[in-house]
């Protein structure tokens, strides 16, 4: 078997489709997440901020 560009030594193309897929869905929800307010904390106290985290999940969540 000759190695390809991810380095895999077993597997179906279909099961390495699906990775990728996995992995670029993962990383849209982090994106998303960034854009949705994750990417600071705007709040001095850690509880405050703790609220601001829920908050940004639920933005999230309901985003996807």
């Amino acid at each position: 078997m000759r190695p390809d560009a991810t380095n895999a030594r077993h597997g179906q193309l279909a099961d390495l489709e699906l990775r990728h897929r996995r992995r670029a869905r993962c990383e849209d929800r982090i994106r998303c997440a960034k854009d949705t307010g994750l990417a600071n904390l705007p709040l001095h106290d850690v509880a405050q901020n703790q609220i601001w985290l829920e908050i940004v999940a639920l933005a999230c969540e309901l985003l996807t």
